[in-house]
């Protein structure tokens, strides 16, 4: 039995946005401007501009097999005094097609092909938590997340 649900999910919405996101070169979430991480990979923590997916809370049930869990979207992007207007037009634009990936009504249908990762879900939440910060004087990041809450279960041969 898994119970290990944070590595699977994160890399479930991380598909899921790698396949909804129509990556185009040059696009918005160009996979070589802006790539797309777990939290668990080592590019997750570059000074770069990045879209890392994090599970940072959960519980499993009595059995075990089926879980609740918070996952966070969180979205940084490199900012100078220089190209300010500019850098935070990206980083709005990167934000919003994100978010408009999470509030898709048929999210769950839309993810169904992605559950071979050894995890499906039964119930991602329409309520959104959403945070942003601009951190340092001179340049430095903005700092996006929305997080939210879903419902699922392990399946089978995990």
């Amino acid at each position: 039995m898994r119970y290990d649900f944070e590595f699977p999910v994160a890399t479930l919405f991380a598909n899921y946005f790698l396949n909804q996101c129509a990556v185009q070169p040059g696009g918005i979430l160009d996979q070589n401007l802006c790539p797309i991480v777990t939290f668990f990979d080592p590019m997750s923590v570059d000074q770069e501009d990045r879209v890392v997916i994090f599970v940072p809370a959960g519980q499993t049930s009595e059995a075990g097999a089926h879980f609740e869990a918070t996952v966070e979207v969180y979205q940084k992007t490199q900012w100078s005094q220089k190209e300010l207007i500019q850098n935070m037009q990206t980083h709005s634009g990167r934000t919003n097609e994100l978010r408009d990936k999470l509030f898709a009504q048929n999210i769950i249908g839309l993810m169904a092909p992605l559950f071979v990762t050894g995890v499906a879900l039964d119930y991602v939440t329409q309520r959104k938590n959403f945070t942003m910060k601009i951190i340092g004087s001179e340049g430095g990041f903005i700092q996006s997340s929305t997080s939210f809450d879903i419902q699922g279960y392990f399946t089978l041969g995990t």
